[in-house]
């Protein structure tokens, strides 16, 4: 069933823009972010959709982040996630428009996961998220940070952390 409004009914769906990843690569294990836009010529887009997947079609199942809603925002950061290094993670959108009617899905070209040691981590934008794995706490400064190095001792930095951590323990 379709409403009018005004003289007219849309009796087409939106057609979806671009979707936008964070770039080729990301070195955070833990969130991922897009932005999207979609267009309609006869009404407004209401809503919004987004999932995660690896394959750069829509699967049908087996989503890393299950189809959610943004309501009329066209962008997503999508959080606390457990993500795999040397895969490649995609996001599939969809937009609703005043009449219900659904657009394609478009996916993003995909954003892959790669490890980082601390060194190169030393050379990156400040700001910039990443996840070191099996890192060792060397101490803590304060409450809220703490140094940590590789193993082989070959380099270490200042992190912020959330929780106090022994020295020695690895993280």
């Amino acid at each position: 069933e379709l409403e009018i409004h005004g003289a007219a009914i849309d009796t087409t769906p939106p057609i979806m823009g671009s979707v936008i990843d964070d770039g080729d690569i990301t070195y955070d294990k833990t969130g991922l972010h897009a932005t999207w836009s979609a267009t309609d010529g006869q009404s407004a887009i209401t809503e919004y959709q987004y999932a995660i997947g690896t394959t750069p079609t829509v699967p049908g199942s087996g989503y890393v982040v299950n189809w959610t809603s943004t309501g009329s925002n066209a962008y997503a950061t999508a959080a606390n996630l457990s993500l795999t290094a040397d895969k490649t993670y995609y996001f599939y959108v969809k937009a609703k428009n005043y009449d219900d009617l659904w657009s394609n899905v478009r996916a993003s070209d995909g954003i892959t996961v790669q490890n980082i040691k601390i060194g190169p981590a030393k050379l990156l934008q400040s700001g910039t998220k990443v996840t070191f794995t099996g890192v060792t706490c060397t101490g803590n400064v304060s409450s809220n940070s703490l140094y940590i190095q590789e193993p082989d001792r070959s380099a270490g930095i200042m992190v912020l952390a959330s929780d106090v951590v022994a020295s020695g323990t690895t993280v």
